[in-house]
């Protein structure tokens, strides 16, 4: 039997290499001219033969990249050979820790792993199966830590939940609060803070809706989850935090959640992310079957393999620091929506469908404005029903939201048809989803007869569509002549000049796609009949209804963009340069209208915040850009940046803080909003001489406001 070795040189003595056994056998120290001993050596030797320590680790443990270049280079600094048996011993303590998990795994997908690693990297297979390994020491505390990321936990202690009910604003982030006695002298009383997270309350308790334009410095993060998450606890209601970037989303998570919780509050909350931030089991089981050309990406595949069986989230960025994945990005993690789970790997569960499922049981959940615009298309199936919503970086919405209400005709969107009817087992035989209904039927003939017709009628579809955008983007590139090599995105005006020609392969695909539609539509009627009389095909039945929702919406979305005859949307053809046509494209001029209706049917409080909201000290036009107008009465402003701004200039009067709260909590309406200035240039004057600059958003009702002032 072929022992394993670890062998690192000592630092400044290179002549001396330690080399600890992972059978529990003595070290040996090895001297310059003398012969390593025999069998496998895993080292850190730059010109060592075979897999080196580094790729061993790594291979084990892809999610802790960085721990592992840590812990190697604290061994590479050690200059005795005490410290450095002692700590690989360690090491090999968490390699057999490692191995043991390997061990584990049931035979079939052992054996998968040894065929893929065998003809590359024997010594990898050897020690994964066959070494005997004996260590007699505990494994570095660094590199054992697994944390579950994706959100916090939550308490199911009554008596928490009890505490945090009872707590108010004040108590949290006033002057003496809770907050100020957690952070002690670092902390810093932020009036803007505390008066945004007042109106948060009130609105969230009203079932009102509020917008906040709040510099930078205010601390809304705080000021909209307290008042949020109190609310929440109270009424039992789940709250949907939706920002743009994943670097606010990363602040929620990791420091401002936290320090609510060390705050007492008790609920937990989930981060979930789109579909490309998650491994696709289905991508990577494919790739498991691809021929491997070289050892590193053996060595890549074994690592990605072990660590989809092994994570809990299987979010990309548990990999991001990973030195071997960069090429693999694109080919296991960016999948398409909608697919189907339940046929492309149903054990382990896929790991979407696990955050889903996780975020939608949870009391809080964060997201970003993509997703939040396809939960809300998808009647909050992705997020799970929740009735108040804060929405930061709100000023991206709009531009998010009319790229999610877009028609965006792509070759890439057959991917969808594929994913959600699976892939053929073997060449010939019926897509996956398709044989599956045969199988749950008991293999009916009629229901296999249909099942063959739906698969030929999806085959023709896909080929007929293809060959349809093909000669789409031979039209286009003719027209575009000198400019061909030119990316850019082209106006269509006229459908006839766009699409005159193609006018026989246009009706072409319409007839099959509706041949697919009645296909689907019969077998997914079959199969209902047949689970009436006892057959479990529930799952498969799911799947059809998928495919047959999207084939309908893909289809009359393809008509819609030929037909160039709404004159509420813009029409173009995004052309790729040399890579010739991208996709026929179609986006809506405004995204009011769709927006209020989501909003309406789905959220009683709506909270929107960001720096910049308000154009010229006016909401309206963000309001109409989001379909606030069609339903809001009653909007909240603050200026707190530059209330704050104010107080501090040399030679201006302090401005009482009673009359600023007061001001900044009227509601802006023209009425309103206009007795509110008119008050506000009445305590100016009280405060000593002086010449005002007022800026007014209302220029048509400059007369009526400047009779306000005099009256």
């Amino acid at each position: 039997m072929r022992r394993v070795w670890l062998s690192v040189p000592i630092a400044r003595r290179d002549a001396v290499t330690v080399c600890v056994p992972l059978d529990g056998m003595d070290t040996v120290f090895v001297e310059a001219g003398h012969d390593a001993p025999d069998g496998d050596h895993f080292a850190t030797h730059a010109d060592a033969p075979g897999v080196s320590l580094r790729s061993l680790l790594l291979a084990l443990a892809p999610a802790r990249s960085d721990a592992i270049t840590r812990h190697l280079d604290a061994l590479a600094a050690i200059d005795n050979r005490i410290d450095l048996e002692a700590a690989l011993r360690a090491l090999a303590a968490w390699i057999e820790h490692g191995v043991a998990l390997h061990r584990a795994r049931d035979d079939g997908w052992r054996r998968s792993q040894a065929r893929a690693l065998g003809g590359w990297l024997p010594e990898m297979v050897h020690l994964l199966d066959e070494a005997t390994l004996r260590v007699d020491a505990d494994p570095p505390a660094e590199l054992m830590v697994d944390h579950e990321g994706g959100g916090t936990r939550a308490s199911t202690d009554d008596e928490h939940w009890d505490a945090w009910k009872v707590r108010e604003v004040e108590e949290i982030l006033g002057t003496e609060g809770a907050l100020r006695r957690l952070i002690g002298d670092g902390f810093e009383f932020r009036p803007g803070q505390r008066d945004m997270a007042e109106a948060v309350s009130k609105v969230l308790e009203r079932q009102e809706h509020l917008m906040v334009e709040a510099g930078t410095g205010i601390g809304k993060s705080l000021a909209y989850l307290v008042p949020a998450l109190l609310h929440g606890a109270r009424t039992g209601e789940r709250v949907v935090v939706s920002t743009y970037t994943r670097t606010l989303q990363s602040q929620l998570v990791d420091h401002d959640l936290p320090l609510l919780e060390s705050l007492g509050y008790p609920g937990g909350a989930r981060l979930l992310l789109g579909r490309n931030n998650y491994l696709c089991r289905r991508q990577l089981r494919r790739a498991s079957q691809t021929r491997v050309d070289s050892a590193e990406q053996a060595l890549a595949l074994f690592a990605l393999a072990r660590w989809g069986r092994e994570s809990r989230e299987g979010r990309r960025e548990e990999l991001v620091d990973h030195p071997w994945f960069e090429p693999y990005w694109r080919v296991f993690f960016e999948s398409v929506e909608p697919c189907s789970p339940h046929i492309c790997h149903r054990d382990p569960v896929c790991f979407v469908v696990r955050a889903r499922r996780r975020a939608r049981e949870a009391p809080v959940v964060i997201v970003n404005h993509a997703l939040l615009m396809m939960d809300l298309r998808s009647g909050q199936s992705l997020v799970g029903p929740s009735r108040v919503l804060i929405v930061d970086e709100a000023h991206q919405l709009n531009d998010v939201a009319t790229r999610a209400l877009s028609h965006w005709i792509a070759p890439e969107r057959l991917e969808v048809y594929r994913n959600l009817s699976g892939d053929r087992p073997t060449p010939g035989a019926m897509r996956e989803v398709f044989g599956h209904v045969v199988s749950a039927s008991g293999g009916a003939g009629e229901v296999e007869e249909a099942a063959r017709t739906t698969d030929r009628a999806l085959e023709r579809f896909l080929d007929g569509f293809l060959t349809w955008f093909t000669a789409l983007a031979e039209l286009a590139r003719d027209r575009l002549g000198g400019e061909v090599a030119r990316p850019g995105a082209h106006r269509i005006h006229d459908p006839d000049e766009a699409f005159g020609t193609l006018r026989e392969r246009r009706d072409a695909l319409r007839e099959t796609a509706k041949d697919l539609e009645r296909a689907l539509a019969l077998l997914l009627t079959l199969g209902s009949e047949h689970e009436e009389h006892g057959a479990s095909v529930a799952e498969e039945r799911e799947g059809l209804a998928t495919l047959l929702e999207f084939h309908r919406e893909f289809a009359a979305q393809v008509d819609f963009c030929q037909r160039v005859d709404d004159e509420d949307w813009v029409y173009w053809l995004e052309w790729g340069g040399n890579v010739g046509l991208r996709a026929l494209v179609a986006a809506p001029l405004t995204v009011e209208s769709p927006l209020a209706s989501l909003w309406n049917d789905h959220y009683r409080s709506v909270v929107m915040t960001s720096a910049t909201l308000a154009v010229e000290s006016e909401f309206l036009p963000f309001a109409e850009k989001t379909g606030i107008k069609l339903y809001t009465s009653l909007m909240y402003l603050k200026s707190v940046t530059m209330v704050r701004y104010l107080n501090n200039l040399p030679g201006v009067p302090s401005i009482p803080q009673e009359f600023l709260k007061s001001m900044m909590q009227a509601p802006v309406k023209q009425e309103a909003g206009m007795q509110v200035a008119a008050d506000f240039l009445k305590e100016l004057e009280q405060l000593g001489d002086g010449t005002v600059l007022l800026a007014l958003g209302w220029r048509q009702r400059l007369p009526d406001f400047l009779d306000m002032i005099e009256r």
